[in-house]
């Protein structure tokens, strides 16, 4: 890669070298009188490559509707070995809730948040090599009070009868996904996508399935899964 025979003094600064690679030097000296043996070689190694920055995930980019005590999730990669979480009121992150450095897991519970709320994350990870650029910022809204309370009325009127039937009440229009699944994690029927309008509802749960099954139920951001027994 270097032969350079013009040197005058005793350092040579090389670079930028390739991540995670060894590399061999040797000088020789020369003067009036002829050239000398070359040195015994020497090798080094440079510093792995920084990490990836981590991928977000949840609450997604824009969500609306978020409990007021969310869990931060992301996605980290090999190489990495921490992660600096940023959390805060504003995009710029100069009001910062969390700015914690230490985290060795890729999960932040948080919380509780004021409702109605739009708040601000970010996730950078650090390895051997150095730390990784930031992760896209993301951000979410927490939800209002009444939307808080539509959550619960749809957790206590989501109701299984003779496992038969699913009932529930939608306090307002949702966009409604019903589903069965086998222990495999695999769909067994959807009985329903699209929409419904606030009211009370009925739907048949075994017109196409028997035995042991998880029945998975989302309303908007309201998800439950629930396992059905014979």
């Amino acid at each position: 890669m270097i032969d350079d025979s013009t040197l005058t003094g005793t350092t040579r600064t090389i670079g930028p070298l390739d991540y995670n690679t060894t590399y061999y030097w040797r000088i020789n000296a020369k003067n009036g009188g002829g050239t000398s043996a070359y040195s015994n070689a020497y090798m080094f190694t440079t510093l792995p490559a920084p990490p990836v920055a981590p991928t977000l995930y949840a609450p997604a980019q824009d969500a609306i509707n978020v409990s007021t005590s969310p869990t931060l999730n992301w996605l980290g990669y090999v190489g990495s070995l921490s992660y600096r979480l940023q959390f805060a009121t504003d995009i710029d992150f100069t009001q910062l809730i969390v700015d914690d450095s230490t985290r060795t897991a890729t999960a932040y519970a948080t919380g509780p948040l004021p409702t109605a709320f739009t708040f601000y994350w970010r996730v950078n990870a650090k390895g051997t090599g150095g730390t990784s650029n930031w992760s896209p910022t993301f951000n979410f809204t927490t939800a209002s009070t009444s939307a808080t309370l539509q959550k619960k009325v749809l957790f206590h009127s989501l109701k299984i009868e003779k496992n038969e039937s699913l009932r529930f009440v939608l306090p307002q229009r949702e966009h409604v996904i019903i589903q069965l699944f086998n222990s495999q994690g695999q769909i067994v029927s959807q009985l329903f996508n699209g929409i419904y309008e606030a009211g009370y509802y009925t739907v048949p749960l075994f017109s196409k399935a028997r035995g042991s099954y998880y029945l998975d139920f989302q309303a908007g951001d309201f998800h439950k899964t629930t396992k059905i027994n014979p």
